[in-house]
């Protein structure tokens, strides 16, 4: 029997849900991302925008690495970092499967319709300059919160290094 799919413009609210904790987390991660970037340049948050501004994340995690690599800070934490970097990377490829991908279920030409426990993700593989082919990849609500806590975890880790690296307000001196 042939196996079709139909595609949901508005999936279940389990999955409404979980792919707006990746998008949402996402947003949080990426602007840790863009303020690290903007405390490694020694500049503020005005200047900083002017940098960051219109640049998708792979292009920001490039100038991250960059500057990782040039800032002179501890190697465990420069170390670290790029481990998040890299992960990063891959997580943005999975981001982008879940936010703009479509949602789809299974049908059986001549079966009844069922309703399923995971839907599936029907996105496309390769370019223009190679063959386009399409995946489904059956994924559940509960997969896709797990990406988001990933990218939470990420998000923390940035969000803490940051804090370490800001300069430190120089100690008063008491009055006697």
């Amino acid at each position: 029997m042939v196996q079709i799919h139909t595609i949901h413009s508005c999936p279940p609210a389990s999955y409404t849900r979980a792919i707006g904790e990746v998008a949402a987390e996402w947003g949080a991660f990426e602007f840790a991302v863009e303020k690290l970037i903007w405390v490694l340049l020694k500049i503020g948050p005005k200047e900083g925008r002017l940098v960051t501004t219109q640049m998708n994340i792979r292009p920001k995690l490039e100038i991250l690495k960059g500057l990782i690599g040039r800032s002179g800070m501890d190697a465990t934490l420069s170390k670290n970092l790029l481990v998040v970097v890299k992960r990063a990377l891959t997580l943005s490829d999975a981001r982008n499967r879940i936010i703009h991908g479509l949602w789809s279920t299974p049908q059986k030409i001549g079966g009844k319709p069922k309703k399923p426990r995971k839907m599936f993700l029907y996105w496309y593989r390769g370019s223009t300059a190679t063959r386009i082919m399409p995946v489904t990849e059956r994924i559940s609500p509960q997969q896709i919160r797990a990406i988001a806590s990933e990218i939470r975890g990420l998000h923390v880790f940035i969000s803490i290094a940051t804090r370490e690296l800001l300069p430190q307000p120089e100690a008063s001196p008491s009055k006697a």
